[in-house]
């Protein structure tokens, strides 16, 4: 995605999927792949989608109606924040997500307001940790980062070198092992 968004020294991060397929909610950080469908697709797959949820209907009214009320917000959350044209589908993207307000704050989850391309923006910075003890494994740099690429850039070698003086500094081994250059020409 560095196209859109990595400015004139874009880099792409692939990230293994370990951390996103756990079995916890400790952190409060969501992720869900990036489903690819136009209008009408979208439309047909959510009326599959729905059938068997109204068919359960006696089952729902056991569970009560604020869980089922927390569960379709969260499923409806879902789809509105991974749901792309299918033009982008070679992305394969997945989406992570934190709410605080509906899910509560997270411990993981630092908050602060930083000036991004001179404007100034609210970012959520999750600590790259591990804690086995409390279900949460896979966020370390070391075994989340699968590879890096170094988009179409003026100065890709300069690029590089920072990007692997970062991910030596995280406790990264070889980090130029994990790296590769894109061979698409730059253009500004």
């Amino acid at each position: 995605m560095w196209r859109a968004y990595g400015g004139q020294t874009g880099v792409a991060i692939v990230l293994n999927n370990a951390a996103f397929a756990g079995n916890t909610d400790e952190m409060r950080v969501f992720s869900n792949p990036v489903f690819y469908l136009d209008i009408p697709t979208f439309v047909q797959w959510f009326e599959g989608w729905a059938r068997p949820i109204i068919a359960a209907e006696k089952k729902l009214h056991e569970i009560g109606p604020d869980q089922v009320r927390n569960l379709l917000f969260m499923i409806f959350r879902s789809f509105a924040l991974c749901t792309k044209h299918p033009a982008f589908s070679e992305e394969k993207e997945w989406r992570v997500f934190y709410s605080p307000v509906h899910e509560g704050n997270s411990e993981w989850i630092e908050t602060a307001v930083e000036i991004v391309n001179g404007v100034p923006q609210h970012l959520m910075k999750l600590h790259l940790k591990d804690n086995p003890e409390r279900g949460i494994t896979g966020v370390a740099p070391a075994s989340l980062l699968n590879r890096v690429i170094i988009g179409p850039c003026e100065y890709p070698i300069q690029v590089r070198a920072a990007i692997a003086a970062a991910m030596t500094e995280v406790g990264i081994e070889n980090p130029l092992e994990m790296m590769w250059m894109s061979l698409i020409p730059y253009r500004h």
